[in-house]
């Protein structure tokens, strides 16, 4: 993913370039606006998923509201450079969703969806391809008889059709390398053995990434990986191996365990307080994007129909800045503790930034930890 700085207005630029600056300095307030929007416009999804604890939900009651939407386009999009239209639902199934992509881009801030590619319109389809969009498609599964277990209510031949159309309209564009990416999330002890057979088909599509996002649960489920460290080291190997023979470039976003800690890579000092919201459909804002699931709400900063600087920030949004900075762990909200203390990479931090290129975990920086563990002398 690239954020085109030619296609951002003065203005956003002037609004990135001051949140960085605030962040460097460690400043309890930041820019006038938030650089990064996660904007959850659905909490509905079509899907059934084993591992997810939320039920199958379809009702108007979980959609944002046009009112909530049109003050974020009137008062947060014309700042940002990144606009994230995803958050605890299945965007991709509302029957309006090339209207949001549509008015987003009309303020040109780099557009990113989390989809199965499980549903979705022609016209929604298409407006990905128009507005290039960068599509995270979350594929965990290669097998369809596996995939279809696990993520009841989607059929994995429309997820194959629906990629198919997307990867062969990018490549007509030119823009395949750069808006689109496999995300394996979660990566648990069912699908340790579909790593390589998933980046065979990021291979046959053309797509030139493919992201890793270990299952994060209770500490007692079977499924983690902590409880199959044997084989999430092997099926990693193998992993970094295949992708970078296929010339396909394997990120980590989480550490497994920590005997794969890798912690010149981990998160130091985030910097999600002082360029990120997420805005749920309610119209609570929030940090992070890591905060999506109803019971973070608790760690709001505010709401959309709020005066935007008492939001962003207020009290409550320098209070949490604060506890950033001091690491205060017992006043920062749970999640943020989980990735300070479990080792937490980056996503697209770096897209944003230069300086947050120290998070990212490759496959190179895959491969010379499991060297190290490999050749270490037995006991």
């Amino acid at each position: 993913m690239k954020i085109d700085r030619s296609k951002l207005s003065h203005q956003q630029i002037l609004n990135l370039e001051a949140a960085i600056k605030s962040y460097n300095e460690r400043k309890l307030t930041s820019s006038d606006s938030p650089p990064v929007l996660y904007i959850e416009l659905t909490q509905n999804c079509i899907a059934r998923c084993t591992f997810c604890r939320r039920k199958h939900m379809n009702s108007p009651g979980y959609n944002m509201d046009d009112k909530t939407f049109d003050i974020i386009l009137k008062d947060y999009a014309p700042h940002s450079v990144l606009v994230d239209l995803r958050g605890w639902g299945e965007s991709l199934m509302l029957p309006n969703f090339d209207e949001y992509v549509n008015r987003i881009a009309k303020f040109g801030p780099k557009i990113k969806v989390t989809t199965t590619l499980g549903c979705g319109s022609k016209k929604a389809m298409q407006s990905l391809i128009d507005n290039d969009v960068y599509v995270s498609v979350t594929l965990d599964f290669a097998d369809k008889d596996l995939y279809e277990k696990w993520r009841k209510g989607i059929y994995y031949d429309i997820v194959m059709k629906n990629l198919e159309f997307l990867t062969q309209e990018m490549k007509k564009k030119g823009t395949l390398k750069d808006n689109i990416r496999f995300l394996i999330a979660p990566l648990q002890k069912a699908n340790l053995e579909q790593i390589e057979k998933i980046i065979q088909i990021a291979e046959r599509h053309g797509v030139s990434e493919v992201a890793i996002a270990p299952l994060v649960s209770s500490p007692v489920n079977p499924n983690l990986l902590r409880y199959n460290k044997r084989k999430t080291i092997e099926a990693l190997r193998e992993a970094a191996k295949y992708a970078k023979d296929a010339k396909i470039k394997l990120s980590l976003h989480l550490n497994p365990f920590k005997e794969l800690y890798i912690k010149d890579k981990a998160f130091d000092f985030c910097c999600h307080p002082w360029l990120y919201v997420f805005i749920n459909h309610k119209g609570d804002v929030l940090f992070c994007d890591h905060m999506m699931n109803p019971f973070f709400t608790r760690y709001r900063i505010g709401h959309i129909t709020e005066d935007k600087a008492m939001v962003w920030n207020g009290k409550e949004a320098q209070r949490q800045r604060s506890a950033h900075i001091q690491k205060h762990m017992l006043k920062l909200p749970i999640k943020c503790m989980a990735c300070y203390t479990g080792g937490r990479y980056a996503d697209h931090e770096h897209e944003i930034d230069e300086q947050f290129s120290r998070w990212l975990v490759t496959e190179k920086d895959i491969e010379d930890k499991l060297r190290l563990r490999r050749d270490r002398p037995k006991r």
